[in-house]
């Protein structure tokens, strides 16, 4: 096997495959994202800290102590409009939330000594309860369906020209990649899977995680199989794809003995019946293009 064919925009350009909105893809509507995500939370952020209080109050003592807690008169969490780089902004304990909860992720799974992870504070049961604050933040501001029409348009646009010229096994505009290309790896962020898994409504669990985890190496799978024989050969194969957060501590080398977690998806509206619920190409097809909004696609990947 050869060396892969990388294909980087030149530094400094924003590619609108993970940034369409600050690339000016289309013509968003801030103020329809911003009420958009407002809606989730029944008009009023306090209603989402209320409900997470028990999560926030955990995250207040690895941060000051039991018993102790940050300074009064701390801002309640705000949505507003964008700014140049985000369709959507969260302010206040949410976005502090997802902030702090990240870098001790990433502490956790980096392999430091138990009594420097969170001051001695966090352990594996911490960690996964905290990972809620950690997902909460994506699934307000990314996954909202009309924020990650936006955000995910573009993307799974391209994945689906992608998968098609796959089985057609002739050019396809906007496929990312020649025909015949058997594996295409898209590096992105984690808003980008969040912004592909609220448009398609996907939901996904890796052991020791919360709903919809986006860790450190994950990554969603878009596969293209095929039945020999079948009316409707071809169908895709969805899942997401993870080193379990005790994989990522212990610096568990990978193998087909120790694989990551490979956990299926359905997505709704093709999502078939098998226990990978395997949906046929030309559904998955005609869902993905109920969802993706063309205004925010850019021919060119």
């Amino acid at each position: 096997m050869g060396e892969p064919d990388v294909h980087p925009l030149p530094e400094g350009t924003v590619d609108p495959l993970f940034r369409p909105y600050k690339a000016h893809v289309g013509h968003p509507d801030s103020a329809l994202a911003t009420a958009a995500v407002l809606g989730r939370m029944g008009g009023d952020p306090r209603n989402v800290e209320r409900a997470y209080a028990t999560q926030l109050d955990e995250l207040n003592t690895v941060l000051w102590g039991k018993g102790a807690g940050p300074p009064s008169g701390v801002a309640a969490t705000e949505v507003k409009t964008g700014t140049n780089d985000y369709l959507v902004t969260l302010s206040g304990p949410l976005r502090t939330a997802l902030s702090c909860t990240d870098s001790l992720l990433l502490e956790y799974l980096d392999g430091m000594a138990q009594p420097d992870v969170g001051w001695g504070r966090v352990d594996g049961k911490v960690m996964t309860d905290l990972l809620v604050l950690h997902e909460l933040f994506f699934d307000l501001a990314d996954r909202t369906y009309y924020p990650a029409q936006v955000g995910g348009s573009n993307l799974a646009s391209h994945i689906v020209d992608t998968l098609e010229q796959g089985a057609l096994e002739d050019p396809v505009p906007g496929a990312l990649g020649p025909p015949g290309e058997h594996i295409v790896v898209i590096a992105g962020h984690d808003s980008n899977i969040a912004n592909v898994g609220g448009l398609f409504g996907m939901n996904w669990f890796i052991p020791g995680t919360q709903m919809n985890p986006t860790l450190p190496g994950g990554a969603l799978l878009f596969e293209l199989w095929k039945r020999g024989g079948q009316q409707d050969a071809y169908f895709v194969r969805t899942s997401y794809v993870s080193q379990t957060l005790d994989q990522m501590r212990e610096s568990t080398p990978l193998s087909l003995d120790s694989p990551p977690s490979l956990e299926p998806i359905f997505i709704p509206g093709c999502g078939g019946l098998s226990p990978n619920f395997d949906a046929p190409l030309a559904s998955f097809v005609r869902q993905a293009r109920r969802v993706i909004d063309p205004a925010f696609i850019a021919p060119e990947p």
